[in-house]
């Protein structure tokens, strides 16, 4: 069986068919993730007009960011590689950086997610490192930062425990740190 050939494309930077052709593998499998649909309904709504400060475009309500994706470049469906796997880079997560003292935990990983037919491939570790390089970069961050109920799945790529913090939805989360510099 052939390895498939994986390439690190940025939704933002794809061609509208393209960027239509990801929605459909998003909504084909967002049974696989409760946030998918969060995702789908995002990518859809970006560039419209924000009708309600929680349903808003990616970059409405997640500030500046990147949704970086992993294609199988063997696979291809439609007019672009199949999605393999997926993560955010973005200023805002779910947790509340509007409370004092919050406002420079930024950027955020988030939305990682890593189809189950490809995982044991390390294309979440893969996106994560890519991720942060571009927030190095392009941010020029010192940190990044992740908001999760898992315990030990970021920690094998180097972040830690840095706090608990309130979500946006008013439910508490792990927040986990990592120097990138």
């Amino acid at each position: 069986m052939k390895t498939p050939a994986f390439k690190i494309a940025d939704y933002f930077e794809m061609s509208a068919p393209q960027q239509k052709e990801i929605i459909n593998q998003l909504e084909n499998r967002k049974d696989l993730w409760g946030a998918i649909p969060f995702i789908i309904n995002c990518l859809k709504k970006e560039g419209q007009p924000q009708v309600s400060p929680t349903d808003g475009g990616f970059h409405d309500l997640l500030g500046p960011g990147r949704f970086f994706l992993m294609m199988d470049e063997a696979n291809k469906t439609g007019i672009c590689p199949r999605l393999a796997a997926f993560v955010s880079l973005a200023r805002n997560d779910e947790v509340d950086i509007t409370v004092p003292g919050r406002e420079k935990w930024t950027p955020w990983i988030g939305c990682v997610f890593t189809y189950p037919e490809y995982r044991g491939q390390r294309l979440s570790e893969k996106l994560i490192l890519h991720a942060e390089e571009y927030a190095a970069k392009e941010f020029n961050a010192k940190y990044t930062y992740i908001s999760t109920d898992h315990i030990g799945l970021y920690e094998k790529y180097g972040y830690e425990f840095f706090t608990e913090a309130d979500t946006v939805w008013g439910e508490q989360t792990r927040v986990l740190r990592k120097n990138i510099c």
